[in-house]
């Protein structure tokens, strides 16, 4: 009975259906708000984003690869997109080093600057393969992209920034240097295992979801929910002023770009270069 009800709120939970979660995410948390100060509420969504991170995208991205069989085209779309992930960056780099010069930043105002743009670039790109991950024939170059920008964001560029800063900065500030924590630095490693897990005991065994009975419905619901889970997420860690005029001028580049702040009008550029 209980395998049957899984089975009838799946379609729900999946595809286009999930969109919708953005907007009660939001208006939830702004409902929540007027009786809890934001504060506590922001706390707590950073705790289940962190949940999210380790608990369900690593499983939905098992019960992907875990239904594919990882051949030739696969291993060629897996060169493709770190060939895409390092031009993406590098021009990110170059992106970068032009505005800085362009706009005379210097300082720490300039490595301000860089790390603002290579690390939005990133978080773009994760957006990016979030949206596709929720489209179901895109499910497989989805879920390898995703896999890639997961090490190039949480292991690589946090690595090349905290090298730029270490031979930037005055040796006194060393100290100042914010290092990911430890668990998010071995994240991309353990999103990873499950990737290989995945590929290795389908390839050895055949096995896929259907072959797993009721524990593969199971895992299947288990990982559906969590996109409706990261869009409800996203929709949470919208801020009422976040939708201001001012703020949406800042956004869209809508004023000048002396007269708007220079954090906004990077992100802009860099989302629209990604």
């Amino acid at each position: 009975m209980a395998i049957e009800i899984l089975e009838r709120v799946l379609p729900y939970i999946s595809g286009l259906w999930t969109l919708p979660w953005i907007l009660i995410g939001f208006v939830v948390t702004i409902a929540l708000s007027k009786v809890v100060d934001r504060s506590k509420i922001d706390n707590v969504m950073k705790k289940i984003g962190l949940i999210l991170l380790f608990f369900f995208v690593p499983p939905l991205l098992f019960r992907i690869f875990l239904n594919v069989n990882f051949g030739e085209k696969e291993t060629e779309f897996t060169f493709v997109v770190v060939s895409t992930l390092i031009f993406m960056y590098l021009l990110a780099y170059v992106f970068a080093i032009y505005k800085v010069r362009k706009h005379g930043i210097k300082g720490s105002a300039r490595d301000t600057a860089i790390k603002t743009i290579l690390t939005n670039q990133g978080r773009s790109a994760a957006f990016v393969g979030g949206a596709m991950l929720a489209i179901e024939a895109w499910r497989v170059p989805a879920a390898i992209y995703m896999s890639l920008v997961g090490i190039a964001l949480f292991a690589i560029i946090p690595h090349i920034l905290s090298t730029m800063h270490k031979r930037n900065i005055k040796e006194k500030n060393a100290t100042e240097i914010k290092a990911l924590p430890w668990y998010l630095r071995i994240y991309p490693w353990y999103l990873l295992s499950f990737v290989i897990a995945a590929i290795l005991i389908h390839g050895l065994t055949g096995i896929t979801t259907r072959d797993l009975g009721d524990f593969g419905t199971i895992l299947t619901f288990y990982t559906a929910v969590t996109i409706p889970a990261a869009l409800y997420y996203v929709g949470a860690s919208i801020h009422p002023h976040d939708l201001k005029i001012d703020e949406m001028k800042n956004l869209f580049s809508l004023k000048r770009v002396r007269d708007s702040k220079m954090h906004w009008f990077l992100v802009r550029n860099i989302f629209f270069l990604t």
